[in-house]
């Protein structure tokens, strides 16, 4: 992210959708696939970091995607990351609709800021809810 001065000027307008980002979460958590794959009592927060740190140093949300595609081929059709993969990628993929209604109402204001940078930046939010959520569940859990 290069223009932190103009996506500081965004942060209220992403600000404003976490709760849409939190119902996302609940969302996703509760996807038949990804609520099959998941182990709470095993322990599956490991996963989840691995999701937050990558979202943190991503430089893009392809390369974030790219990431997560490559855990669940290393990881193989076992792992949690075969049943975490496909849907947060979809996710990541539906936070642009919302990287693109932030983006028109920076521009109205001339902000000069790339709706890639808001993208990724609803990703790490996303991706920061579900860590919280997950080691909720596996708190739960035990």
């Amino acid at each position: 992210m290069k223009n932190y001065q103009e996506l500081a000027v965004c942060t209220r307008l992403i600000e404003d959708k976490t709760a849409e980002i939190i119902k996302k979460v609940n969302e996703y958590i509760n996807l038949k696939p990804v609520r099959e794959g998941l182990n709470f009592r095993r322990d599956g927060k490991r996963q989840f970091n691995d999701i937050v740190e990558a979202a943190a140093s991503a430089s893009c949300v392809d390369e974030l995607v790219l990431y997560i595609s490559y855990k669940k081929a290393k990881e193989g059709s076992r792992s949690m990351w075969s049943s975490l993969a496909d849907p947060l990628v979809k996710v990541f993929s539906d936070l642009n609709e919302m990287a693109k209604s932030i983006y028109a109402e920076a521009v109205a204001k001339q902000k000069d800021i790339r709706q890639e940078e808001i993208h990724l930046e609803l990703c790490k939010k996303f991706a920061g809810y579900l860590m919280w959520k997950a080691n909720t569940l596996i708190a739960d859990a035990r």
